[in-house]
């Protein structure tokens, strides 16, 4: 495992600034996210790898929902890692001609694969710090719910411009959405200022919908999902003019 590899640098960004951390967040990746949390990286950083300037929509809401469901969760999984530990001490028989039957827990312990008893192990007992972590990222999702990325964008507005369906779905059911917060939209022009002009959500959707109409590249499915959205921010009140 490469977490153990004596030298590895595990926060050495990319060109673009991203973090093997940041990188398995925006791709949902949430048992390597966890992994690199139970080794004790990105703890102290959480409003950088976390941030809405970074990470997809559909990432952040993916470790949120982890992060809201883990409490209560924890017992039944205390109960799975008992029971992987009770089972070093399961009966096992004395002799190759005795009776005495072979623990069921023994069976488990020695016939699971390592590889996959770690991987289940670390991804459903987190640490404590892990956990606590995990409360910040709950804070610190709520806190951004309706902030602008520093293009002036709402996750709102970045999870309809990347047609991520099961995002906006997600978004537009949380206490506290401005549906209709505008967007900073910048068009940038040869040997001309840039034209820059505001947008909702909706109309970001309506735009893309048109526009996916217009180009035969756009595939049948994704056309589908656009006009999908455009209807969910509809039906909650979505403008396309404030």
């Amino acid at each position: 495992m490469l977490l153990t590899v004596v030298g590895i640098q595990v926060n050495q960004a990319n060109n673009h600034g991203f973090t093997p951390l940041m990188a398995a967040l925006s791709k949902s990746h949430l048992d390597i996210v966890i992994q690199l949390l139970q080794h004790g990286i990105g703890h102290n950083s959480i409003n950088e790898w976390f941030s809405i300037n970074k990470i997809k929509p559909s990432g952040r809401i993916a470790l949120y929902k982890y992060a809201v469901l883990l409490p209560r969760q924890h017992q039944p999984l205390l109960d799975f890692h008992s029971c992987v530990l009770s089972s070093t001490n399961a009966l096992v028989p004395t002799s190759t001609n005795a009776l005495v039957p072979t623990s069921a827990l023994k069976v488990f312990k020695t016939i699971w694969p390592p590889l996959i008893g770690f991987t289940i192990e670390s991804f459903l007992l987190p640490t404590k710090q892990t956990r606590r972590t995990m409360q910040h990222v709950i804070s610190q999702f709520n806190a951004t719910l309706n902030a602008y990325n520093e293009r002036e964008e709402t996750q709102l507005y970045r999870a309809v411009l990347l047609t991520e369906v099961e995002s906006v779905r997600f978004l537009i059911l949380q206490d506290g959405i401005l549906i209709n917060k505008i967007n900073k939209v910048v068009y940038e022009e040869e040997g001309e200022d840039d034209a820059i002009h505001y947008e909702t959500p909706l109309q970001l959707a309506e735009d893309l919908v048109r526009e996916g109409a217009a180009d035969d590249t756009v595939s049948d499915d994704v056309g589908t999902k656009r006009m999908y959205i455009a209807g969910l921010l509809r039906d909650v009140g979505g403008v396309t003019h404030t």
